[in-house]
């Protein structure tokens, strides 16, 4: 399985990339994992061009405030029923500061929201990543994680 992450909108905080850049070096001890960071455009053209490239049986989820909310055990079993339903690919999508500005989220499977609180996108990034690593620990009984 592969897991993809597209960011939208550069991030200049040296320790959110650093994070970023910490977290996607242990996910990819478990899976083969890429960070894309796309330049943020009025209509989300190079969001659907990127999509369009990784469509191949990808299950795709979206980073929203209104999503729905799981556990780290539930996101773990998620993780874990797609790649058992035949997806090879999971690809998660994270707006820019202004969020998913086109269709991308109506084309997505599912939405996922980590708080009802307004995060900013480049925060996000770290949070997500540390999940899908707390995931892939959980499925390989690792010791990472606690709860």
């Amino acid at each position: 399985m592969e897991v993809h992450v597209i960011a939208v909108g550069k991030s200049n905080d040296n320790e959110i990339n650093q994070l970023v850049d910490r977290y996607s070096k242990r996910i990819a001890q478990f899976t083969k994992f890429q960070f894309h960071v796309l330049g943020q455009d009025s209509k989300g053209q190079r969001l659907n061009r990127r999509m369009t490239k990784l469509n191949k049986n990808a299950f795709f989820i979206s980073l929203d405030s209104t999503g729905q909310q799981l556990s780290s055990r539930e996101f773990a079993d998620l993780l874990k029923s797609k790649t058992n339903h035949s997806y090879n690919k999971i690809i998660f999508l994270i707006g820019g500061p202004f969020g998913l500005l086109s269709d991308p989220p109506r084309q997505t499977h599912l939405s996922l929201s980590f708080s009802k609180m307004t995060l900013t996108h480049q925060l996000i990034r770290v949070i997500l990543l540390e999940q899908i690593y707390r995931a892939f620990t959980i499925i390989g009984n690792h010791p990472y994680h606690h709860g």
